[in-house]
């Protein structure tokens, strides 16, 4: 991961290689929580997945451009 992030970050950008070093520590918190739950203990918890769902619909959603009727125009 280290050799990609620093290929990245020197034919790319740096912060293209930070964001997809921030990707993947997030990733890999969620993926040490559910096996935590699912794995040591045994228990199933589709919250996690609902969560990180609802997270990807509200970057979704302001991340849209506004439309025209919520700028007040009459068109």
């Amino acid at each position: 991961m280290f050799i990609t992030i620093t290929f990245v970050g020197f034919f790319q950008s740096w912060n293209v290689a930070l964001t997809i070093f921030n990707l993947c520590l997030i990733s890999s918190i969620m993926t040490l929580g559910i096996n935590i739950q699912w794995g040591n203990a045994g228990i199933v918890n589709f919250g996690v997945m609902g969560f990180a769902a609802l997270g990807g619909l509200a970057n979704i959603i302001v991340s849209m451009p506004p439309t025209a009727k919520c700028l007040g125009s009459r068109w």
